[in-house]
């Protein structure tokens, strides 16, 4: 997560890109001074636009392996 980003901004960046008003749940789970764990939750029918939106502002896919 971008050092100037917080969970308002996330939200004000997921509206942003896409096109029609979505509902998500955001919760900052964990940061270091290397990075932030967020986790997001969407309806499945937008979470392909929620996930793209997240990435184009600098946010990358974590797998936990489970």
């Amino acid at each position: 997560m971008p050092p100037d980003m917080d969970e308002a901004k996330i939200h004000e960046l997921v509206q942003k890109k896409c096109d029609e008003e979505v509902d998500i749940d955001l919760e900052v789970v964990c940061m270091d001074s290397d990075a932030a764990y967020i986790v997001v939750i969407a309806k499945k029918d937008v979470s392909g636009k929620v996930e793209d939106a997240l990435r184009s502002g600098g946010f990358a896919k974590s797998s936990l392996g489970l």
